[in-house]
């Protein structure tokens, strides 16, 4: 890489991005950016269709033995690679520390407040429902909530379903969820699992391991029946129920309120996508809900959904994809009678009221040896209603979050130092790293094709818009070519932003003179799939096994290419506004470069020193989520990509 010597072309790149901000001619008209647009829905289209073709099937062998190896290695697989890869060893070794805090007293049961630690350092408050009779083994059932940011474990319905078990003999646990009640903070968002995820550890893992936690605590307690044990939660408790069962068999009894569905209808119906940890990346290449709620099989599951549900899950949606493809595994086993579904129709929308409970106390009945009846509901009195306060357990004030413990596993990591390029050791450095680049972004080459030219000219300037197409994708480009421009060198460009909001940078590329071919790669400006939640879509991309950042990157090699034989160019100038653009660039230029495509020379405008901004600037993964890629800052960092480009000259501006 060289910062020395510059071009009359990059010169012009130059003083382009340095002074784009001052004042300028209007000359590029608001419309020519419309027409360039790619047509409204297409990304979303394109994008949906490429993700279903990756959803995986569920594969049903023909012997209960075949299941059985088949469920055995799926379980493993998942936990692996999805639900604990990376995960530091002494989150996995360290026996949890439990601490058991105030008592509430009531007439007939006890409310023992607690906290646990998912993971050295990060605590879970929990509540402890327990009957005050001395009878023991008894069954005990883990309650989990949904997305009550503001009640959490102490939501009314939770508290009810928590109370009523206690009373009638039955152990009930609540563990706090992150972003919830007393684990409120917006420290806990759930999209910031990213942290961990970019550092390279499953960011899920905090979910699972919270779960699993509390599981311990429950089939631990000494009055706990091992062999009579229950899950249940409505919404993202639902979600919860639904991995947690899948995963370990402890459970006995399963019954999810909706909380899952596969993914093939929610990718087409751009609804119930979920939040990060319910589509964790890579998460479709071993397994989607289906393979999940077959792994139920052969315990009794009792799969509840709402018949007008505004949140998510209508049945209609979810059951072909959970009870009717999960029904043949239980036939297979036997156990074809374990497994039923019931729809709530009063209310019939989002929700844990009366009559979804019934129907969860008469499954415990059914499944717990118990006599019909058993399990009786009556309202909380004005002091069994507690306030959220009065549940809570108490936190250290360091308790750890995603963002601190993403942070202890950058510092511990270890990166080889970047060699000098004249160093003999570089080119064998440059091929491992760069190989090491494509097996984590998993970057793909793309050839574009012509489908549309259409003159857009006005005065002194050429203009052109081109619609691209490759074999999933197509983009939208806008090329300008002011008089006496050179025409073998071309400035392409690309933003965070989109084109549309780089307007003063081509306009004044046009007032230097400069050819320039400006385009959105996927999920940039107008080329933005499902514009109401687009990092929906982003983290389903992930989860497919695919890497958003390798499909930008992609584009932008495919698109530099296309330039060099369909506009006769021998010199391309790429410049890059923003984080997403300048990485994707980076990227494009490490790892795609090829002699035909012409590269050059790269200038970065808005590229931090180092991608642990996103970390200790609090980035969100909605608005950056390409640059989340899982592992990516374990290995590499802003200098790595730099020193990628030895050909290159590269420029850094503000």
């Amino acid at each position: 890489m060289t910062l020395i010597f510059l071009t009359r072309c990059s010169v012009l790149l130059f003083g382009v991005l340095a002074l784009a901000t001052m004042a300028h001619a209007d000359t590029i008209p608001a419309g020519w950016f419309d027409r360039t647009a790619l047509p409204a829905g297409l990304p979303t289209l394109e994008a949906q269709r490429f993700l279903l073709e990756r959803v995986p099937p569920l594969e049903l062998p023909d012997t209960q033995a075949a299941w059985e190896e088949q469920a055995a290695g799926l379980r493993c697989s998942l936990l692996q690679t999805i639900y604990l890869e990376g995960t530091p060893e002494s989150w996995l070794t360290s026996k949890p520390q439990l601490v058991w805090c105030d008592t509430i007293q009531h007439e007939d049961y006890t409310i023992r407040l607690l906290r646990y630690e998912a993971v050295p350092g990060l605590w879970i408050p929990a509540a402890l429902y327990e009957p005050l009779s001395e009878i023991a083994p008894i069954p005990a059932v883990l309650n989990v909530n949904g997305h009550s940011y503001d009640e959490g474990k102490a939501g009314e319905v939770e508290q009810i379903r928590c109370a009523t078990l206690a009373r009638n003999g039955i152990l009930a646990l609540h563990p706090e969820w992150f972003a919830c009640g007393e684990l409120g903070d917006d420290a806990y968002r759930h999209g910031n699992l990213a942290y961990l995820d970019v550092v390279g550890v499953r960011g899920v893992s905090l979910f699972y391991l919270a779960m699993k936690r509390a599981l311990d605590v429950l089939v631990d307690h000494p009055r706990t029946d091992p062999a009579r044990v229950a899950m249940t939660g409505l919404s993202g408790g639902g979600w919860q129920t639904a991995v947690l069962s899948a995963l370990d068999e402890r459970i006995s009894v399963i019954v999810p309120v909706a909380g899952h569905a596969g993914m093939k209808p929610r990718i087409e119906a751009l609804y119930d996508l979920g939040d990060l940890e319910q589509v964790p990346s890579d998460f479709l290449a071993t397994a989607d809900y289906t393979h999940l709620t077959a792994l139920f099989a052969p315990r009794p599951a009792l799969l509840i959904y709402n018949q007008r549900d505004p949140c998510c899950f209508l049945p209609e949606r979810a059951l072909p994809t959970t009870y009717d493809a999960a029904r043949p595994v239980y036939r297979l086993l036997n156990a074809e009678d374990k497994l039923a579904f019931y729809i709530n129709e009063l209310p019939g929308t989002h929700n844990y009221e009366e009559d979804n409970r019934v129907r969860l106390y008469r499954f415990l009945e059914d499944h717990f040896s118990l006599d019909r009846g058993t399990i009786r509901e009556q309202p909380l009195s004005e002091e069994e209603h507690h306030d959220k306060k009065e549940l809570y357990a108490g936190l250290p004030e360091n308790n750890a979050t995603f963002a601190s413990l993403a942070q202890e596993v950058l510092a511990t990591s270890t990166r080889p130092p970047v060699p000098e390029a004249t160093d003999p050791a570089f080119p064998a450095w440059l091929r491992d790293y760069r190989a090491l680049l494509a097996d984590i972004v998993r970057p793909r080459q793309m050839t574009f094709t012509t489908t549309v030219r259409q003159s857009l000219s006005d005065g002194d300037v050429q203009a052109f818009r081109y619609t691209l197409k490759s074999d999933n994708w197509t983009v939208g480009a806008l090329h300008l070519l002011p008089e006496h421009a050179d025409t073998g060198c071309i400035t392409l460009v690309i933003a965070d932003d989109g084109i549309r909001n780089a307007k003063e940078v081509l306009e004044k590329t046009v007032e230097m003179g400069s050819q320039t071919l400006a385009f959105d790669p996927l999920f940039f400006g107008d080329n933005m799939p499902y514009e109401q939640n687009p990092d929906a879509l982003a983290m389903v991309c992930d989860a497919t096994g695919e890497r958003l950042l390798g499909l930008q990157a992609g584009q932008i090699m495919g698109v530099s290419t296309w330039a060099t034989t369909a506009l006769h160019v021998d010199r391309i100038h790429l410049a890059c506004i923003g984080w997403n653009a300048a990485v994707a660039g980076l990227i494009a230029c490490a790892v795609l470069n090829r002699e035909d495509a012409a590269l050059t020379e790269l200038t970065l405008r808005e590229v931090p020193e180092s991608l642990g901004a996103l970390i200790t600037q609090d980035v969100k993964y909605d608005d950056k989520p390409a640059l989340f890629c899982y592992a990516f800052l374990k290995h590499f960092d802003i200098p790595h990509l730099l020193a990628w480009c030895p050909e290159m000259t590269v420029v850094r501006l503000p």
